[in-house]
This record gives C-alpha cells, sequence and structure tokens, in this order.
C-alpha cells in the first residue's frame, strides 16, 4: 500500500546556523554600503575573533533590502590560491580585519598597502607595502596609494594572463551563442 509496517528512523540534522552568533554589519566594497548578516561561530569573548559561516544579505536594510553583491560569496569561496589585496588608511575596520583573518586562516596571499606601521591588520598581511603621505588634511592624499595600486593589479593580472585569457574567450564566445550584443553593420 506504499508505507512499511515498521518503525520509520528518522533523523533531524541541526541547522548549521542554529549554533551560530548573527551580526549586523555593512559591506565596505563599495560606496553602496549594503547591510551584511555575518553568521560566525567560536568563542565570544573579548579579543577572541570568531570564525564566519554564512554571509547573507540583511533583508532590513534599506539599501540593498537583503541582496548581497558577489564579495560576500567571493570571501566565503576563497581558496588557498586566492590573492586578497587590500588598502587600508588611517581607520581600521573590524570588518577588513575578519575578511583578513579569514583569508590569512585558508594560507592565501594577502597584501595590505597601508600609510600606518602599527596597522591592526598586519598581523593578517603576508605581504605589507607602507605608503608615505606628507599631506596634512584628514584625509591625506591617496595618489600615491592608487598609483602602487595599479601596478600590483597590472603585475596580477600578468601574472594570471593565460587564465584571464581563457575565461574572458569563454566569455564572449557564450556571448555570441547567446546573441548578447548585435554586430556591427
Amino acid at each position: 500500500m506504499g508505507f512499511s509496517p515498521t518503525a520509520a528512523l528518522a533523523e533531524v540534522r541541526t541547522f548549521k546556523l542554529a549554533r551560530a552568533t548573527e551580526t549586523r554589519n555593512t559591506c565596505l566594497h563599495c560606496s553602496v554600503t549594503c547591510g551584511l548578516l555575518l553568521y560566525s561561530v567560536g568563542d565570544s569573548s573579548q579579543n577572541v575573533y570568531s570564525r564566519i559561516i554564512h554571509i547573507e544579505g540583511d533583508p532590513d536594510n534599506l539599501v540593498n533590502q537583503g541582496g548581497a553583491d558577489r564579495l560576500a560569496h567571493d570571501v566565503l569561496d576563497a581558496e588557498p590560491s586566492s590573492v586578497l589585496l587590500v588598502t587600508n588608511f588611517d581607520r581600521f575596520p573590524t570588518s577588513v580585519l575578519a575578511v583578513m583573518k579569514h583569508f590569512s586562516e585558508l594560507g592565501t596571499e594577502t597584501i595590505l598597502l597601508t600609510n600606518c606601521r602599527s596597522n591592526p591588520l598586519l598581523r593578517y598581511a603576508k605581504h605589507s607595502l607602507f605608503i608615505h603621505s606628507e599631506s596634512k588634511t584628514l584625509f591625506k592624499s591617496r595618489c600615491a596609494m592608487l598609483v602602487m595600486l595599479e601596478a600590483l593589479v597590472s603585475g596580477m593580472g600578468v601574472r594570471l594572463h593565460e587564465e584571464n585569457t581563457s575565461r574572458l574567450d569563454a566569455m564572449e564566445s557564450l556571448f555570441r551563442e547567446l546573441g548578447i550584443y548585435l554586430q556591427k553593420n
């Protein structure tokens, strides 16, 4: 008749976020400032950092209303072969510290560009570059940092040229196949 008279054996699995601590935060990836929910596990004692196990958009945030850009997914999908390039001047957000710690624990290459030799992010950077600014204004000049950032990104582009080229070729092929772009007359 479609059922067995013997007792069914079932087990309820624990939802992975049930034991996690939820923390609201703001994404600093761009100027939009999307709201994020970070789920972490570990000791919540003072000066002890927990491990982030899940990130999602905050549905109560008026800016993104639950959506999230790729940054959160890229952080969770990071692999030991990933490279994290961080620029940080004068301020030391805990969200940046958490991301750097996460990448450091994965064994990735972490590069920090900063103007402060006592930056708390240094402990998670495999490579650190100090950029001095003579500017007396509150926010100092970022020109030297931008030039260095451009040089590093260009250098990484050369290193990953073959991988990027094959990926771009595959994307172009897919765009042609799907008819995304109109052909020139």
